[in-house]
């Protein structure tokens, strides 16, 4: 589950960016909830789901990185590192 507080993320439906919103993530789906917005649960992508839990298994946790996302809400993520990838660009 992702969580917006206080402003959700652009052009997920029209006035998203007015109001906190949740986004949930499952095997049918990524669904997203906006009761402010009168939207309780609606279907935003079906038939997309979360990665597989095996998805990162090569990689090591290596770093911590800061980063806005579109409601400049600052988010921290860990950054994983596989032996394989020596750079990003």
């Amino acid at each position: 589950m992702i969580v917006y507080p206080t402003n959700c993320i652009p052009f997920a439906v029209p006035n998203s960016i007015k109001y906190p919103c949740k986004l949930y993530f499952n095997a049918d789906g990524i669904y997203f909830s906006q009761p402010a917005n009168n939207l309780p649960c609606y279907s935003l992508f079906p038939g997309v789901g979360p990665v597989p839990p095996a998805f990162l298994a090569g990689f090591n946790y290596s770093n911590v990185e800061n980063a806005n996302d579109y409601s400049v809400c600052l988010i921290s993520i860990a950054r994983p590192q596989s032996p394989a990838v020596t750079s990003v660009l």
